[in-house]
Protein backbone atom coordinates (compact mmCIF):
# COMPACT_ATOMS: atom_id res chain seq x y z
CA UNK A 1 0.00 0.00 0.00
CA UNK A 2 1.68 3.67 -0.84
CA UNK A 3 1.01 5.85 2.04
CA UNK A 4 -0.09 8.97 1.76
CA UNK A 5 -2.09 11.30 4.13
CA UNK A 6 -5.13 9.45 3.54
CA UNK A 7 -6.00 6.31 5.68
CA UNK A 8 -9.72 4.64 6.67
CA UNK A 9 -11.17 5.79 9.13
CA UNK A 10 -11.66 1.97 10.78
CA UNK A 11 -7.65 2.23 11.20
CA UNK A 12 -8.08 4.72 13.97
CA UNK A 13 -11.32 2.87 15.72
CA UNK A 14 -8.99 -0.55 15.58
CA UNK A 15 -6.23 1.08 17.10
CA UNK A 16 -9.00 3.36 19.68
CA UNK A 17 -10.41 -0.29 20.31
CA UNK A 18 -7.13 -1.97 21.05
CA UNK A 19 -9.07 -4.88 19.09
CA UNK A 20 -6.04 -6.54 17.33
CA UNK A 21 -2.12 -7.13 18.13
CA UNK A 22 -0.44 -5.03 15.92
CA UNK A 23 0.64 -7.82 13.16
CA UNK A 24 -2.98 -8.22 12.61
CA UNK A 25 -3.85 -4.56 12.63
CA UNK A 26 -0.38 -4.32 10.44
CA UNK A 27 -1.90 -7.17 7.85
CA UNK A 28 -5.51 -5.91 8.26
CA UNK A 29 -4.91 -2.47 6.91
CA UNK A 30 -2.25 -3.57 4.61
CA UNK A 31 0.29 -1.45 5.86
CA UNK A 32 3.98 -1.89 7.45
CA UNK A 33 5.03 -1.21 11.20
CA UNK A 34 6.94 2.18 9.26
CA UNK A 35 3.88 3.26 7.50
CA UNK A 36 2.49 3.16 10.68
CA UNK A 37 4.89 5.14 12.60
CA UNK A 38 4.54 7.84 9.20
CA UNK A 39 0.75 8.26 10.40
CA UNK A 40 1.89 8.91 13.83
CA UNK A 41 3.56 11.41 12.62
CA UNK A 42 0.79 13.06 11.40
CA UNK A 43 -1.26 15.41 13.70
CA UNK A 44 -4.37 14.87 12.07
CA UNK A 45 -3.69 11.49 12.65
CA UNK A 46 -3.15 11.55 16.33
CA UNK A 47 -5.92 14.04 16.88
CA UNK A 48 -8.74 11.78 15.15
CA UNK A 49 -7.59 8.92 17.64
CA UNK A 50 -7.11 10.72 20.79
CA UNK A 51 -10.91 12.35 19.92
CA UNK A 52 -12.11 8.59 19.20
CA UNK A 53 -10.12 7.22 22.43
CA UNK A 54 -12.01 10.03 24.82
CA UNK A 55 -15.56 9.06 22.95
CA UNK A 56 -14.98 5.93 23.58
CA UNK A 57 -14.06 6.30 27.57
CA UNK A 58 -16.82 9.19 28.24
CA UNK A 59 -19.44 7.17 26.22
CA UNK A 60 -18.75 3.12 25.88
CA UNK A 61 -19.89 3.93 22.08
CA UNK A 62 -17.59 1.07 20.83
CA UNK A 63 -20.53 -0.97 19.37
CA UNK A 64 -22.23 2.89 17.83
CA UNK A 65 -18.33 3.85 17.19
CA UNK A 66 -18.31 0.77 14.63
CA UNK A 67 -21.09 1.23 13.49
CA UNK A 68 -20.69 4.71 12.19
CA UNK A 69 -17.58 3.38 10.05
CA UNK A 70 -19.52 0.50 8.69
CA UNK A 71 -21.96 3.14 7.82
CA UNK A 72 -19.20 5.36 6.08
CA UNK A 73 -18.09 3.11 4.58
CA UNK A 74 -21.40 2.03 3.10
CA UNK A 75 -22.27 5.81 2.06
CA UNK A 76 -21.08 5.62 -1.19
CA UNK A 77 -23.40 2.01 -1.81
CA UNK A 78 -26.10 4.24 -0.51
CA UNK A 79 -25.29 6.74 -2.68
CA UNK A 80 -25.52 4.49 -5.89
CA UNK A 81 -28.55 3.40 -5.27
CA UNK A 82 -29.83 6.39 -4.87
CA UNK A 83 -29.20 7.23 -8.47
CA UNK A 84 -29.82 3.93 -10.21
CA UNK A 85 -32.85 4.74 -12.07
CA UNK A 86 -33.76 0.47 -11.64
CA UNK A 87 -34.42 1.22 -8.27
CA UNK A 88 -37.36 1.30 -6.71
CA UNK A 89 -38.44 4.71 -5.53
CA UNK A 90 -39.83 2.67 -2.45
CA UNK A 91 -36.11 1.55 -1.72
CA UNK A 92 -34.94 4.91 -2.48
CA UNK A 93 -37.11 6.10 0.01
CA UNK A 94 -36.31 3.58 2.63
CA UNK A 95 -32.42 4.49 1.86
CA UNK A 96 -33.41 8.28 2.35
CA UNK A 97 -34.62 7.42 6.07
CA UNK A 98 -32.13 5.93 6.74
CA UNK A 99 -29.06 8.51 5.83
CA UNK A 100 -31.31 11.20 7.74
CA UNK A 101 -31.86 8.77 10.71
CA UNK A 102 -27.86 7.82 10.71
CA UNK A 103 -26.60 11.95 10.09
CA UNK A 104 -29.39 12.70 12.94
CA UNK A 105 -30.97 15.14 11.00
CA UNK A 106 -34.62 13.70 12.23
CA UNK A 107 -37.36 16.88 13.79
CA UNK A 108 -37.28 16.70 17.62
CA UNK A 109 -40.16 15.08 18.55
CA UNK A 110 -43.56 17.38 18.41
CA UNK A 111 -44.54 18.76 21.39
CA UNK A 112 -47.72 20.60 20.18
CA UNK A 113 -50.82 18.33 20.74
CA UNK A 114 -52.50 18.94 17.14
CA UNK A 115 -48.79 18.05 15.20
CA UNK A 116 -48.45 14.82 17.50
CA UNK A 117 -52.12 13.93 16.91
CA UNK A 118 -53.92 14.09 20.73
CA UNK A 119 -55.06 16.54 23.08
CA UNK A 120 -55.18 15.94 26.80
CA UNK A 121 -57.40 18.00 28.79
CA UNK A 122 -57.49 17.83 32.59
CA UNK A 123 -60.46 18.85 34.31
CA UNK A 124 -59.75 20.93 37.55
CA UNK A 125 -61.81 18.49 39.86
CA UNK A 126 -60.01 15.23 38.65
CA UNK A 127 -56.52 16.56 38.73
CA UNK A 128 -56.48 14.82 42.31
CA UNK A 129 -57.15 11.83 41.41
CA UNK A 130 -54.44 8.90 40.51
CA UNK A 131 -56.25 7.87 37.34
CA UNK A 132 -58.34 10.66 35.80
CA UNK A 133 -61.07 9.54 33.84
CA UNK A 134 -60.83 9.48 29.44
CA UNK A 135 -63.36 11.26 27.87
CA UNK A 136 -63.20 10.59 24.23
CA UNK A 137 -64.60 13.19 22.08
CA UNK A 138 -64.03 12.18 18.46
CA UNK A 139 -66.46 12.89 16.30
CA UNK A 140 -69.05 10.06 14.90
Amino acid sequence: MELTTAYHPQLILDIALESHDLPDLLRKHDITESDLDRLYALPQFRRELLTTRAELTQTGSAFRAHARVIAEEHLATMNDLMNNPDVPVTQKVAIWQSMVRYASLEPPKAENALISGGINITIAGYAALPQSPVVDITPS
